[in-house]
């Protein structure tokens, strides 16, 4: 009976340290989408936001996946605004922009067919709004977005 109970917590002591070597305890804090109009005649788009936050500092995004298409996230050395560390709670956030723009006025010019080379695939279906696709441990993981908080709209002159 004492050999069963003291393979059951080693069993246990084995879960809980392998869990806390790779958990990644990454959070969504935020989504939110703003559609935008105006400009010269004929544009529009959509501005995105996705903001998260890890407990470990060496997690990497690198890209979004919105539907069908995908950015790319570019960091910039010093950047605070798309990289935050909170050295004081030990956390990093992250937060992710993407937009996409479209002009109307084009349909009425004829630009000869365009062929999409290959089209990038996320490493593994999701079902939601949004993914981001971060690298850790040299493994790449997917973060979940549902839905987006819908901002109002922006109507520029």
């Amino acid at each position: 009976m004492k050999i069963k109970v003291m393979k059951n917590y080693l069993f246990c002591l084995f879960a809980f340290i392998h869990c806390t070597a790779n958990c990644q305890n990454v959070t969504l804090l935020k989504a939110t989408s703003q559609h935008w109009a105006g400009g010269v005649a004929g544009h529009h788009g959509n501005n995105y936001l996705i903001s998260i936050e890890s407990s470990d500092t060496t997690i990497a995004p690198d890209t979004i996946w919105i539907g069908q298409d995908f950015y790319k996230i570019r960091y910039v050395p010093g950047d605070t605004v798309t990289r935050k560390i909170n050295k004081s709670i030990k956390t990093v956030t992250y937060n992710l922009y993407a937009g996409e723009s479209y002009n109307d006025m084009r349909r009425y010019y004829y630009h000869g067919d365009t062929v999409k080379n290959g089209a990038r695939r996320p490493t593994k279906n999701y079902t939601g709004a949004a993914a981001v696709s971060y690298r850790y441990k040299h493994k790449q993981y997917l973060i979940i977005v549902k839905s987006f908080q819908v901002l109002p709209g922006l109507n520029y002159p």
